[in-house]
């Protein structure tokens, strides 16, 4: 059953929920290359029950980092109560970094006796806002279900974090959402800036199995789009998805909704609260973004509220140069993610070069070496690969050649 392998991912429900750069040795707020830093990682209990001891472990496996405090340890958290480690962990940043990046962070939890480890980003240098929706007008965005569901996404002056309005995904009154639900709503097209970041605020009232509090009968998901008809999910940098959605009901028979059982996704209820998006992978691209909400045929709740949209990136005239390990002629992606068992990569290549692609797991060791100094032409290229024997969780892709290098995450869910 479905909430049998929930369990096993993550049987604590002890999750990452933010963190914070406490302070930089700059003194500006900013992490930059040749800086020491020190955070603070806040974590959240979604689970059955309240968790006594709890620690954790920064790593990471970027070539740029030096984690001088890598342990800390936390409060005792009650069910659904957020806690902040005890003590900060410590960074120091080299300076042959690139300006501006995404500096790629694992947290490795132990909560009771439990392990389960979660991916994180850190900024590096500092991004330009280019655009800021409030969600006031309907202007350009559009909503529409899939064939045969229902969409109940509307702009609403119910409630909002600025402002008058946002958008729901629920009754245009004080009801509930519909049953048998699948809407997307949908942001009017954008050009994206180099290293741009997604950010926006939301709340969320949506049914949850009543023993599996992350196991989700209702719940939206972000996804992108670069055409408007083929989308691709989200995975947030912080305020991540806390729950997956069930792949049968409770009774054992398949669950109603339209979802693929695993399939991470924001559901249960929590008030307003920020989530931010990394959008380095779509550099220079024009795409648009999907806010997808669905039910099954019954227990419906109140609903999804979207509301303050924002991107930053780093724009040419500030000065701050793309940084040469992430070149935009090279391009790096796999479709279908998330994925079970195999997904087709795609990459294209600037010039002809010899070519290294590999996966690797979160702590950093490698799982397959897929390409390995393989001499390669300029353009596009295709490969399969099959994790049939994998475990579910998320991979790192790289994709390494002497022009530069690129790395995109991999979703298995089984």
């Amino acid at each position: 059953m479905h909430s049998t392998v929930e369990a096993f991912m993550n049987p604590a429900g002890i999750y990452y929920d933010s963190h914070e750069l406490l302070s930089d040795s700059g003194g500006d707020g900013l992490l930059n290359p040749g800086e020491s830093a020190t955070l603070d990682v806040t974590l959240v209990n979604h689970g059955p029950a309240a968790l006594n001891s709890i620690s954790a472990t920064l790593s990471s496996t970027s070539p740029f980092v030096d984690i001088t405090v890598a342990d800390s340890s936390f409060p005792p958290l009650d069910q659904e109560a957020v806690g902040t480690s005890l003590t900060p962990f410590a960074i120091n940043l080299d300076a042959a970094a690139p300006a501006a990046m995404d500096l790629e962070l694992q947290i490795n939890i132990t909560a009771d006796g439990n392990t389960v480890s979660f991916p994180f980003s850190l900024s590096v240098g500092s991004r330009t806002e280019y655009l800021n929706d409030s969600c006031e007008v309907e202007g350009e965005w559009t909503h529409a279900p899939s064939t045969g569901w229902a969409d109940s996404w509307h702009l609403s002056s119910e409630d909002s974090q600025s402002g008058s309005h946002a958008w729901k995904a629920g009754s245009t009154s004080t009801g509930t959402y519909a049953n048998h639900a699948d809407g997307r709503l949908v942001t009017p097209p954008v050009e994206l800036e180099d290293w741009s970041r997604l950010s926006f605020v939301h709340r969320m009232d949506a049914e949850t199995s009543s023993a599996f509090p992350d196991s989700a009968y209702d719940g939206g998901i972000v996804e992108i789009s670069t055409n408007g008809v083929d989308w691709t999910q989200l995975a947030p940098l912080s305020g991540g998805y806390n729950a997956w959605f069930r792949a049968q009901s409770g009774g054992g028979a398949p669950a109603s909704h339209n979802f693929q059982g695993g399939t991470p996704c924001f559901s249960g209820l929590f008030g307003w609260q920020p989530c931010e998006i990394d959008l380095s992978d779509w550099n220079g691209q024009t795409v648009q973004f999907g806010f997808r909400f669905g039910s099954d045929n019954g227990g419906a709740r109140e609903g999804w509220y979207i509301d303050d949209l924002v991107l930053q990136g780093v724009i040419e005239e500030t000065g701050i140069q793309i940084p040469p390990a992430r070149p935009v002629a090279m391009e790096l992606s796999a479709a279908p993610n998330p994925f079970n068992p195999g997904t087709r990569i795609h990459f294209r290549l600037s010039e002809s070069a010899r070519t290294r692609l590999s996966v690797y797991n979160l702590s950093g060791r490698l799982v397959e070496r897929l390409l390995n100094d393989q001499p390669l032409a300029a353009g596009e290229h295709d490969l399969e690969w099959n994790a049939g024997a994998l475990a579910t969780g998320v991979y790192l892709l790289r994709l390494e050649t002497p022009q530069g290098a690129l790395t995109s995450k991999l979703f298995l869910l089984k």
